[in-house]
């Protein structure tokens, strides 16, 4: 039975210390310039997602069953598919065998607490032999303590560790796909610190996330589709009215509003919210299979979900250190060997040529200026990596198309949305059709644009929209009898 504790616990401080560093080398590495082979195993299917320099080179679905024991094939594979160069692999994984539980206990010390869970962990595994499991506290309300458990086989871990040293792969991210909903709370357009409810679906799984945009979520459920004879729709507007009553009941908190994210023909908004008296906004985007695997590319290292053996993650940082401690021996050890020829060879012709030692002289000093060079060089970069780690840039497609949801008017139906990265800026392309008469369409549009201009984001907006528009107008001239249809097209920038 292994524990993994969530920092900031740990047993010993030289350890912590290390860890420490460990993640920061992590952090400084993969902001700017990370590159990963992100993987998902869902119920027996691979999925692959090449990263390169922060950007997406290739994607390959496997379409025959993956067994989670058995991926150095599919590893293998993958990276012959998608032409994968790096050394880094990030494994999302959806199975029966990794469990995640919510439990309550009485407040507790660690010491105390502990034991309690690893009696739990005993009662929930399902499998012979040893169980890896990490855990993080949550809330507290009227004497309970709430704590998150996940609980994965010690031979799960030990073969990903074993395929990933045959594969000479480095394994960055070993976690459980239910926690990527977690990440999308702070994408919601809230404001600071206010709390709310946000559904995910990923397929078979829904899950449930509370809590505010700028801290660790108060409550995480995750539920799976069983034939109760309810409704999809029905059942999960029960748990989130069981959500929203623990979280006024318990912490005194309202949610005004729950968001959807994966909203599709199976489960909708429109399926959950007779059910719910909170308004239920399903948000902009769709995301896909590998939208998913970004998100999981992107977290933390140092996740509480993150199964990936501490030494493993400290290998790394571990082999720098060792090629830093080796190239000081081998500059101690030029000089040393230089400094012992230059006396012997004087010992021996008891007077050294002048012009001899003047040139070894200055070889010497040569080299001393040289290594000083490298290690301003390597200080510089030490800064620069420091000064990294305090700059995050946040992606603007997620804020950015939230934020369209908010303001597009229902009277205007979007057809496509895109923006594109540019040396000057983002170009920002919304195309759609209105259902409404010319001038409540212009009118329409007009509010549009103005929010878009005012907004937090400052889109610059081409006025040829206006004349495009009016161009219609003869075309819609004896429609169909459903009513005029006008279609738009706006394009603007947003300066850098």
């Amino acid at each position: 039975m292994t524990l993994l504790p969530t920092p900031p616990f740990s047993r010993e401080e030289s350890c912590a210390k290390f860890g420490r560093l460990s993640r920061e080398f992590h952090e400084r590495a993969f902001s700017h310039t990370l590159t990963t082979l992100s993987v998902s195993l869902r119920e027996g299917r691979f999925r692959a997602l090449a990263i390169i320099k922060g950007t997406i080179q290739a994607s390959w679905d496997k379409p025959e069953p993956t067994s989670l024991l058995d991926l150095q094939p599919a590893l293998a594979e993958a990276i012959q598919q998608t032409r994968f160069t790096g050394k880094n692999l990030t494994l999302l994984v959806d199975d029966p065998q990794c469990l995640h539980r919510t439990i309550q206990v009485p407040p507790m010390t660690m010491d105390d607490l502990v034991p309690v869970l690893e009696r739990k962990v005993k009662q929930e595994q399902t499998w012979e032999g040893a169980a890896v499991w990490k855990f993080r506290i949550g809330i507290q309300a009227r004497g309970k303590q709430t704590v998150q458990l996940e609980i994965w086989p010690q031979r799960i871990i030990d073969s990903l560790v074993t395929t990933c040293h045959n594969l000479n792969l480095q394994l960055r991210h070993c976690m459980p796909f239910s926690t990527l909903a977690e990440s999308q709370l702070r994408t919601l357009p809230t404001e600071p610190g206010e709390t709310t409810l946000l559904i995910t679906n990923h397929g078979q799984t829904i899950s449930l996330v509370a809590g505010p945009n700028t801290g660790p979520p108060l409550v995480v459920r995750q539920l799976t589709r069983l034939a109760d004879g309810l409704s999809i729709g029905e059942r999960v507007g029960t748990e989130v009215n069981r959500t929203l009553m623990y979280l006024n009941q318990q912490l005194h908190i309202g949610i005004p509003r729950v968001w959807l994210l994966g909203e599709n023909a199976l489960l909708s908004a429109e399926q959950i919210q007779p059910h719910v008296a909170s308004p239920i906004l399903p948000c902009p985007i769709a995301p896909d299979w590998t939208f998913w695997l970004w998100v999981g590319a992107n977290l933390p290292i140092h996740h509480f979900a993150n199964f990936t053996p501490r030494d493993v993650l400290q290998a790394p940082i571990r082999s720098v250190i060792t090629g830093v401690i080796a190239t000081m021996a081998g500059i101690v050890l030029c000089l040393s060997v230089g400094a012992t020829a230059a006396v012997t060879g004087f010992l021996q012709k008891h007077q050294a040529d002048v012009q001899s030692i003047h040139q070894t002289t200055s070889l010497l000093t040569q080299q001393q200026e040289e290594w000083k060079a490298k290690l301003t060089g390597i200080h510089t970069q030490r800064e620069w990596a420091q000064a990294v780690l305090h700059s995050q840039s946040m992606p603007l497609e997620g804020p950015l198309f939230t934020y369209l949801g908010t303001v597009m008017p229902s009277s205007l139906v979007l057809h496509k949305a895109g923006i594109i990265r540019t040396d000057q800026g983002w170009v920002v392309e919304l195309a759609g059709q209105s259902h409404a008469s010319l001038p409540a369409s212009l009118t329409k549009l007009d509010h549009l644009i103005q929010r878009l201009e005012q907004g937090p984001y400052r889109i610059q907006v081409d006025p040829q929209w206006r004349n495009d528009l009016l161009m219609q107008h003869t075309s819609n001239i004896g429609s169909a009898s459903d009513g005029p249809r006008y279609p738009f097209s706006v394009k603007g920038t947003i300066r850098l």
